[in-house]
């Protein structure tokens, strides 16, 4: 079997850790609120701090994995992520959680997306929409299976000794998968995706645009415009919806099942969209992906029954992971290998900052209103918005 499908599955590994931690925060924040008092905004506000540091932090760790290869940055990353989570069961007060979610296992939690995707990138070309599709089925399922198991541990043993149970298997975990983590297939003398199987002198991969070549292209931003319009309120779901679904009068393990719904359409979504675009084209599925979103939105604004928010979350999952793959899959296709981290590193800390408004604002609104419609109706639009400006996006030229 080609190496790079177990990069690949190392891969799967670290992005299924992180996000499970990263993604349970939802489940928590219920129980954090009722036992020390705090309101939403004020925990939703470390969350979207968190979300700014990881991935700024993105550009640093891209640009380390680029130059060192991602073992060592991912295993710098896990100790970051254990240190931090297992911390934030000690808190009291309110900057504790900004120590340690929007520092420490934010920093932690950095080595997870840019530096695990831009390393698929360097190991495929011709499959390299399935195989970051099949990659980032990690964050899937960590969005379908990590606030599961935090309401299950929560319910158990309460919200502080489930956050050190996840902090010490989690780093554990992505400590172990960083081993299997290989900078490119050049240095074990391998080509792109498995062809012409002789060995080749052990080299780094140097095609592609660099940073700066990149920055003066017209795709390039418009690719980040429209990444920036749906990464606006690509997180909301995953901070907010469960405690939706309680406002609405549904059980604890029910509105965690919400997010876990986006995890299992996600498992889909990648895959398909991977696959798909390989042979049929990237920006008709990253179109598809947009539009998925725009009516998940609408339907979280217009739903209130059960079994509808589970088939939005799915739908929502659908489109959210498609975009995931699809917008690194696209930076690899237009810009090539070499610098892959640097690139992502850069679009995606630009998305990020943009990522944590979402989650606060929607805290704020919900903290003065009392509801969540308009925080949908609104996100809806972005993803409309989005969808328009990636009409326009062309291949790059030299």
């Amino acid at each position: 079997m080609f190496f790079g499908w177990f990069v690949v599955a190392g891969a799967f590994s670290v992005l299924a850790t992180a996000y499970g931690l990263q993604f349970s925060y939802g489940v928590f924040l219920p129980a954090i609120s009722e036992d020390l008092g705090w309101d939403r905004s004020t925990l939703s506000a470390p969350f979207a701090l968190f979300v700014v540091v990881y991935t700024s932090f993105s550009m640093v760790t891209g640009r380390l994995t680029d130059r060192f290869g991602p073992r060592g940055v991912i295993s710098l990353g896990a100790i970051g992520l254990a240190l931090g989570y297992g911390l934030l069961g000690t808190v009291s007060h309110p900057w504790e959680i900004y120590l340690y979610l929007s520092a420490i296992a934010a920093v932690g939690a950095s080595v997870a997306f840019v530096p695990c995707n831009a390393t698929v990138i360097r190991w495929f070309t011709r499959r390299r929409g399935l195989a970051i599709g099949l990659a980032s089925c990690g964050i899937s399922a960590a969005a379908a299976l990590g606030p599961p198991i935090a309401g299950w541990l929560i319910l158990e043993i309460g919200w502080r000794h489930a956050l050190y149970v996840m902090a010490l298997c989690g780093g554990v975990a992505v400590l172990l998968a960083a081993q299997g983590m290989v900078r490119d297939p050049e240095s074990r003398g391998l080509r792109p995706d498995g062809d012409d199987a002789e060995a080749v002198t052990p080299t780094p991969a140097v095609d592609g645009w660099t940073l700066r070549e990149a920055q003066r292209s017209r795709a390039f931003w418009l690719l980040l415009a429209s990444l920036i319009a749906t990464w606006l309120v690509v997180f909301l779901p995953f901070v907010h919806l469960g405690a939706y679904g309680l406002d609405l009068g549904l059980s604890a393990m029910e509105a965690a099942a919400l997010i876990s719904a986006i995890g299992f359409g996600g498992l889909a979504g990648r895959v398909v969209a991977g696959g798909l675009t390989d042979r049929f084209g990237r920006i008709p599925g990253l179109a598809l992906a947009l539009v998925l979103q725009a009516l998940a939105f609408l339907g979280f604004a217009g739903s209130q029954a059960y079994p509808w928010l589970l088939g939005w979350a799915f739908a929502y999952g659908i489109g959210y992971s498609g975009i995931s793959v699809l917008f690194p899959a696209l930076l690899g296709d237009f810009f090539g290998r070499a610098h892959a981290g640097a690139i992502a590193g850069f679009v995606f800390a630009i998305g990020g900052v943009a990522a944590a408004a979402g989650p606060y604002t929607a805290g704020v609104v919900f903290d003065r209103t009392g509801d969540y419609t308009v925080t949908f109706v609104v996100s809806s639009v972005l993803n409309s918005a989005a969808l328009l400006i990636i009409g326009f996006v062309t291949p790059p030229k030299r």
